[in-house]
């Protein structure tokens, strides 16, 4: 991932980098926001 930051929750189902995605479903959960 180079010089960037990713976060994840202790389940590990939210994931976040750039945008918040749902690991358990597979959705953007930014994309679906807007």
């Amino acid at each position: 991932m180079g010089q960037n930051v990713a976060y994840t929750d202790a389940s590990g189902r939210y994931f976040v980098f750039g945008h918040l995605f749902d690991m358990q479903t597979q959705r953007d959960l930014t994309h679906s926001a807007t």
